[in-house]
């Protein structure tokens, strides 16, 4: 790959990363495009970590009041989760990097399990072709289920009335984004906490927090 190429492609990650139009996906898109050579899975990885400065540049003070709160909240995890420790102020910061933690669990888990899988399939010249016809149907599939969140959720909840079911849920939207390029981990998480009726802010808000680990780690 040529320098110019890789410029291209930092680009390319900065503009598609913070909407939800699948920044993985396009990475694969551009270069089978323009005949240009793959840069793989391990630079699409190290991309991700040019835009996820700008996420923690953007988020210091969440991630700072999380930092200080962690011996609180492994304390009494539970009691945070149910609202019931009784520190309101500790509890809230306490209580939102538990539910980070807990949406990190299954795309943490099938990222470490389907890695090589997902090296095999789209990152290699032998399934290029089908791996660009997975990306374009995910690309149009996932926007047509973001469509029905955004007219079937009841947006009425914040961050401070999710559960962990809903963490959960929104875990699992950054699972299938890791399994298919295509999905957008933002699409996903922001149709997830749409769907279990957040606010459209605050489910951006919280997809973007709750990615900073899961991009973090592969980079």
């Amino acid at each position: 790959m040529e320098l110019w190429q890789a410029i291209i492609l930092g680009i390319v990650q900065g503009l598609t990363e913070f909407l939800p139009i699948s920044s993985s996906g396009h990475l694969i898109i551009f270069p089978w495009l323009f005949g240009w050579e793959s840069g793989g899975l391990a630079f699409g990885a190290a991309l991700h970590l040019g835009t996820l400065t700008a996420v923690l540049f953007y988020f210091w003070r969440e991630i700072r009041n999380m930092i200080m709160v962690i011996p609180y909240a492994l304390s009494k995890p539970v009691p945070i989760l149910k609202g019931q420790a009784g520190d309101s102020d500790r509890d809230h910061w306490a209580r939102l990097g538990l539910l980070i933690v807990i949406a990190r669990i299954p795309g943490a888990n099938i990222g470490l399990l389907f890695e090589s899988t997902i090296k095999e399939f789209f990152h290699t010249e032998d399934n290029s072709s089908r791996a660009i016809a997975t990306i374009a149907t995910m690309l149009i599939v996932v926007g047509l289920v973001l469509l029905l969140a955004e007219r079937v959720g009841s947006q009425r909840r914040d961050i401070d009335g999710m559960n962990w079911l809903d963490a959960f849920l929104v875990g699992i939207g950054q699972a299938l984004a890791a399994l298919l390029p295509g999905t957008s981990r933002s699409r996903a998480t922001l149709t997830a906490g749409l769907f279990r009726g957040l606010k459209r802010g605050e489910a951006a808000r919280f997809s973007f927090m709750a990615g900073i680990p899961l991009i973090l780690g592969p980079g």
